[in-house]
Parts: structure tokens; C-alpha cells; sequence
């Protein structure tokens, strides 16, 4: 009867480290999945980041370009009408 307690009692501990064994590995399993997908995304993120800043500067220079233009018209503009009032 003892015998049979002791084996009992092994295979319920053996049962439960399987089981402690197993859900490990699942949340391993997950977490390497969600890390995967999180460093994929945050990749793709990082390329449309660099994208946007990209056309950002070329669309910036050309405002500077077109804003340098006008404030030298407007520049002329204000030194005639001054030079026309003296």
C-alpha cells in the first residue's frame, strides 16, 4: 500500500513538472512570436519614419527656395517704393 502512495505521489509530480514544463514553453513560444512581430513592425514603422522625414526635407528646401525668392522681390519691392518717395 506504501508502494503504491510513493508511486502515485511520483507520477502526480512527475505530471505536474510535465505540465509546469509545458505551459513554459508556450509562453516561450508566444513571447518569441511577439517579440518577432513587434521587431517586423517596429522595422517597417522605422522605414516609413525615414520615408516621411525624407520628402519632409525635399518639400522643406523647397519652400526655403521659394520663400528665399520671394523675400528678395519683396526685399526690391520696398527699396523702390522707398527710393520713389524720396
Amino acid at each position: 500500500m506504501k508502494d503504491a502512495e510513493d508511486r502515485h505521489k511520483q507520477i502526480v509530480a512527475a505530471a505536474r513538472r510535465e505540465a509546469v514544463g509545458n505551459i513554459q514553453a508556450a509562453e516561450e513560444k508566444q513571447r518569441a512570436g511577439y517579440e518577432s512581430a513587434y521587431g517586423a513592425e517596429k522595422a517597417k514603422i522605422s522605414t516609413q519614419r525615414e520615408e516621411i522625414i525624407r520628402k519632409g526635407t525635399i518639400e522643406a528646401h523647397a519652400l526655403n527656395a521659394r520663400a528665399e525668392s520671394k523675400v528678395n522681390a519683396v526685399v526690391d519691392h520696398l527699396l523702390a517704393k522707398f527710393e520713389q518717395t524720396l
